[in-house]
């Protein structure tokens, strides 16, 4: 009886781990996967610069889904900019919106800030105006992300 109790106890932790420790490993191999990278930094190539901003960061970084293991979906690169002091929101927006031809797009009021999404098939450039807001203090910046998955934006392919 004693021997029956002591497997499902030693069997229940190890699958656990197990399947953590693959969740985990798989994890960082899709970190490192440099396909997604390049195809974020060609989506980011395609961007038009905006006359006189300044790139401040790059980082690129992997997102998950819903569900409760750590197993990223995708990969996802954003770059921060400082814009030229006399530039807003709406300019910067419409800057992009005109200048980004071929590309669905959807524009969302976040507060006093905008969220326009940019999808073409699966790739998918985020604009996020935040750091421009009336109330913003300190340096002025704005947020251009890439990422090219199934439903990259949000939305189902």
């Amino acid at each position: 009886m004693r021997r029956r109790l002591r497997r499902p106890a030693l069997l229940i932790p190890a699958a656990v781990l197990l399947s953590l420790g693959a969740g985990l490993g798989y994890a960082a191999w899709k970190q490192l996967d440099s396909s997604a990278l390049e195809t974020n930094e060609r989506l980011l190539e395609e961007l038009p610069a905006y006359p006189g901003a300044r790139e401040l960061d790059r980082r690129s970084q992997t997102f998950s889904g819903e569900g409760g293991l750590p197993l990223p979906e995708g990969l996802v690169t954003t770059v921060l900019f400082t814009p030229p002091s006399d530039a807003s929101q709406d300019e910067i927006v419409d800057f992009y919106v005109s200048g980004l031809t071929g590309w669905e797009r959807r524009t969302t009021a976040v507060g006093r800030a905008f969220r326009v999404e940019f999808e073409r098939g699966d790739d998918c450039l985020l604009l996020m105006t935040n750091g421009m807001t009336p109330e913003q203090t300190g340096n002025r910046t704005f947020a251009v992300a890439a990422t090219s998955e199934e439903g990259a934006c949000g939305r189902d392919s």
